[in-house]
């Protein structure tokens, strides 16, 4: 079983710099896996890549590629304590629909229906209907 005195750091992460912003590109892997990916903003939001990379140089590159095509604003978060106006709305609609349903356990879902979890800074977790 490994743990986090394990984790291998490639010596290619480097901090991304454009538009007056930064992110950090971490990369890294454990003995006997492929690379992870993962951008890290100035508010300690993550980005991590679901596929492994080969190679640190291939996870750089694609970081580098996508970072540039996305723009940096696409992989900076939330500030802590700060709300989105579309969460603010998707809220206000959420807990309208929970109050008239009167408890959280009477309210019935549909099991086919898609749902997301936001999370901020693990104070509260919403259940939002896509297309909020």
């Amino acid at each position: 079983m490994y743990d986090e005195r394990d984790l291998i750091l490639s010596p290619l992460q480097q901090t991304y710099r454009a538009d007056g912003k930064s992110v950090r590109i971490q990369i890294y892997r454990m003995p006997d896996t492929d690379w992870t990916l993962e951008v890290v903003d100035e508010y300690n939001n993550s980005t991590v890549w679901d596929d492994l990379f080969v190679s640190d140089a291939d996870a750089l590159r694609v970081a580098l590629e996508e970072l540039e095509a996305d723009g940096i604003e696409a992989y900076i978060g939330l500030a802590p304590g700060e709300r989105s106006h579309w969460i603010e709305a998707c809220f206000r609609r959420w807990f309208g629909q929970l109050a008239e349903d009167r408890a959280l356990r009477s309210r019935r879902t549909d099991p086919g229906s898609q749902r997301s979890y936001i999370g901020g800074d693990g104070r509260a977790v919403l259940l939002l209907e896509p297309g909020c």
